[in-house]
């Protein structure tokens, strides 16, 4: 697993497109927009508990999992009414359009598809159907759909999100996609039975109105990043670990002057840095961000109103200016591009990253400083979680032009089934995976030889059926975790605090998204334009609150009351 981690923090960004966020599903003002970027490099793993391996005995991996509200426990899945025999007499083919990931395309996936899977023709042997992909990269996407639904001219199914103008009941609205909901119950019994168990799932699955556009694995909250520091220099300069943002502020001030950093703490240009945390605040570029006003509360506020916000700007502020970072931020839209023109090539002194980071010792044979976790308890002053609290990984929707959407769900119901699940999440047993001591499965040793899969979403892709919509596995993602590993998740996910999204199948009516697509973008733009400009020192905290009550002017005002006014309508209808 050497040299490797620039691709395994690649790996985060982009597993969280393909991953549940939190907080602002809505859609996009126009036509589909890129999805809306992950806010932390966080992975959404399923409700499955972790086993930590034998060496990390005295961590507790439970506690990686985020608990989830009492009235959301799940229960056991009743008995199908229906039954599905496998395979399918009317099997056949089916079309079915997706977004290659990056990573992928870069490395196990370069020239094909996701039939170059060691296990896609026991897929095809146990169901019946075989699936003929329609790829397109992810930086083209949102372009190829948008061409596609104007055209009208769809495949059978879409393995992946769609960023509509009026959000999934739209997409049902305009004919673009089937309402699933009625056929549920009989065509794919074993994952209705799953969406009748589990109602906070169920939430996230179905929309506001009933109506069900996409079919979804079933996951749980699981944070797998946080704040790093240099603990080399932390020795040299003879400073504790910071537990504070100021006793933090202190060392990367001593860091800048006895090694010359221009950027001592790695900032990005959407703000999105592990510190955004401390301030309970979304970070969203250039988007607007919104947020219930209280946990659990009735109200939903912009972000930029918060006090919160004007605390984060503010701080930011200060550190530009004190030299903390520079205007080479704006240029910086993740941090896993620049991984080795930053901490790696010696800097940056601390960032935020996933633990994936603690993998490896070195990066192509040169040595990486050692790692320390930062604990951010101290600053996290009540710290957003923006995550669903019970997620969804894989997605698939059918078009409305599918032929045989009946047959297209018996096919997707098998992934429900304790077969089909185990298939998709390991593949076949004594081929990619085999049963430890203790019953569970775990990747066979010709896997784990592969040198070409070295982290999970690799193995995922070329060993199992990484597309597929299941009850997906969370030891597929641990499965080669280090103790330190299994420690900085117990701790990121001790040290978040409230959650103040609002709930995951909340969407705004025809009329109040109408109101949003007319105001938003300028909005957004006015506003950002004048955060950075704070942010350097060119405008002052006074220019920040003039811009933001001009914004309310422009018409987040009226935005904002068509959140709330949609929200109680949810409320009213959901309880």
């Amino acid at each position: 697993m050497k040299s490797r981690i620039w691709v395994l923090l690649l790996s985060a960004a982009i597993l969280i497109g393909c991953l549940a966020g939190c907080g602002n599903s809505e859609a996009p003002a126009s036509a589909p927009e890129p999805a809306e970027a992950s806010e932390e490099s966080t992975a959404e793993a399923p409700a499955q508990e972790p086993e930590a391996p034998a060496e990390s005995e005295g961590n507790d991996p439970e506690a990686a999992l985020e608990a989830e509200p009492e009235e959301s426990a799940e229960e056991a899945p009743a008995e199908p009414e229906f039954t599905i025999s496998y395979p399918l007499e009317d099997g056949g083919t089916f079309d079915v359009l997706y977004a290659k990931p990056t990573i992928l395309e870069a490395t196990v996936m370069n020239g094909v598809d996701y039939d170059f899977s060691e296990v896609y023709p026991d897929m095809i042997e146990a169901t019946g159907v075989e699936l003929i992909w329609q790829s397109v990269s992810e930086q083209a996407w949102e372009t190829q759909i948008s061409l596609i639904i104007a055209a009208g001219d769809y495949p059978d199914a879409c393995a992946d999100r769609i960023n509509y103008t009026t959000g999934n009941i739209g997409l049902i609205q305009d004919e673009v996609m089937l309402d699933l909901a009625d056929m549920i119950p009989e065509h794919m019994p074993n994952y209705y039975a799953l969406l009748q168990s589990d109602k906070a799932f169920a939430d996230c699955v179905y929309n506001s109105d009933g109506t069900l556009t996409q079919i979804s694995s079933r996951g749980s909250t699981f944070i797998n990043n946080g704040l790093n520091i240099r603990q080399d220099w932390l020795d040299e300069l003879g400073f504790d670990t910071p537990t504070t943002v100021d006793e933090l502020t202190d060392f990367l001030l001593a860091c800048k002057d006895k090694y010359g950093l221009t950027n001592p703490y790695l900032v990005l240009a959407d703000l999105n840095i592990g510190l955004n945390r401390a301030f309970n605040v979304k970070a969203e570029s250039n988007r607007m961000g919104y947020q219930l006003a209280e946990e659990g509360g009735e109200e939903i506020v912009w972000s930029g109103t918060t006090q919160n916000f004007r605390d984060y700007v503010e701080f930011l502020r200060n550190w530009y200016e004190i030299g903390i970072f520079n205007d080479d931020y704006l240029n910086i839209s993740n941090q896993n591009g620049n991984v080795q023109s930053t901490y790696m090539a010696g800097n940056t002194a601390a960032w935020n990253s996933d633990c994936a980071a603690l993998l490896d010792d070195s990066v192509d044979g040169v040595p990486v400083p050692d790692l320390k976790i930062y604990n951010d308890e101290s600053t996290n002053i009540s710290g957003i979680t923006d995550q669903e609290k019970v997620a969804q990984t894989g997605h698939m929707m059918v078009f409305s032009s599918c032929e045989r959407p009946e047959t297209f769900l018996e096919f997707l119901d098998y992934f429900f089934t304790d077969e089909g699940n185990l298939l998709a999440n390991w593949g076949v047993e004594d081929k990619t995976f085999v049963y430890d001591e203790s019953g569970k499965p775990t990747y066979s040793d010709a896997v784990w030889a592969d040198t070409d899969c070295f982290f999970f979403l690799l193995r995922s892709a070329k060993y199992g059926l990484y597309w597929a919509p299941c009850d997906f596995d969370v030891n597929l993602m641990i499965a080669d975790y280090t103790p330190e590993q299994y420690e900085a998740v117990d701790m990121w996910v001790a040290t978040r605090g409230s959650y103040l999204c609002y709930p995951p199948n909340f969407q705004l009516s025809t009329e109040d998204r109408d109101i949003v697509n007319q105001y938003e973008n300028d909005c957004a733009t006015y506003f950002w334009e004048h955060v950075y400009k704070v942010i350097a020192g060119q405008e002052t905290m006074e220019d920040f609150d003039t811009a933001v009550q001009t914004a309310l002017d422009m018409g987040m005002a009226e935005i904002v009351d068509a959140y709330n006014r949609s929200y109680q309508d949810y409320l009213a209808q959901n309880g």
